[in-house]
């Protein structure tokens, strides 16, 4: 589906509400993305810029699971970068599931 066409077509239809909150969201996501990246061209630390810029294209391009993939590949990121410190391999595993470590429940 063509981003975007199918909120449209259903605010055409009346309902009035359908879409904002979708359009909202993604904008809000890209907009966080880009935070993101100027932040890193800048040298400046960003929290979760892998995971913040897949939610961004998962949603805008209606790729299910996208941002998923995104707070996985993060999580890898993060405890190779030292940042997560899973205690065993289970619990890296359960990382890599989540999207995060156990202290984000």
């Amino acid at each position: 589906m063509v981003p975007f066409v199918r909120d449209c077509a259903a605010m055409f239809e009346g309902y009035s509400h359908a879409g904002v909150i979708g359009i909202e969201s993604w904008l809000s996501t890209i907009v966080k993305a880009a935070v993101d990246a100027k932040h890193l061209a800048e040298g400046k630390p960003v929290k979760a810029p892998i995971k913040d810029i897949a939610n961004a294209a998962g949603e805008g391009l209606h790729i299910p699971g996208l941002g998923q993939l995104g707070a996985s590949a993060q999580y890898a990121t993060d405890v190779a970068q030292g940042k997560e410190h899973p205690a065993d391999k289970l619990e890296y595993a359960q990382g890599i599931v989540l999207g995060h470590g156990a202290k984000h429940h």
